[in-house]
């Protein structure tokens, strides 16, 4: 059956023609790294972020970044058309060793730009010599 061409109902069918579950991958956040001598600079891109959406921590020689932002659902459909913003999680991890702490870590984040610095330090290195039998 031939029916006339309406982009707007193109676009709203298409989403209902989505089965696939994309809410099970968590996209990784963009950074750039860089080696200033006695310390790593990590520059991380979170457009439309603020800094009370994001948290960084320290696990276990792990540094953990992650940033969340809710979108609020309207109950109230408002006569969208197209409604694409929805809720985000962002998460990113880097091995920064195990004798570095929180004090070895500060974060600023401006015009939504996450700027890290990670002050490096010298892994101890243990020789351990095992005796044989």
């Amino acid at each position: 059956m031939l029916s006339r061409f309406l982009p707007i109902h193109d676009l709203t069918d298409r989403n209902n023609d989505m089965s696939f579950d994309f809410s099970k991958f968590i996209p990784s956040i963009k950074s750039d790294i860089q080696d200033l001598g006695d310390r790593l600079k990590i520059d991380m891109d979170l457009p439309g972020f603020t800094k009370d959406q994001v948290e960084v921590k320290l696990e276990n020689g792990i540094l953990c970044i992650s940033a969340v932002k809710e979108v609020k659902e309207d109950t109230d459909k408002k006569n969208y058309i197209c409604k694409e913003r929805s809720s985000t999680t962002l998460h990113r991890e880097f091995n920064v060793g195990t004798n570095v702490t929180n004090e070895d870590v500060s974060a600023k984040m401006e015009n939504g730009v996450l700027e890290i610095e990670v002050q490096k330090k010298e892994q101890p290195t243990e020789d351990s010599i095992i005796n044989i039998k």
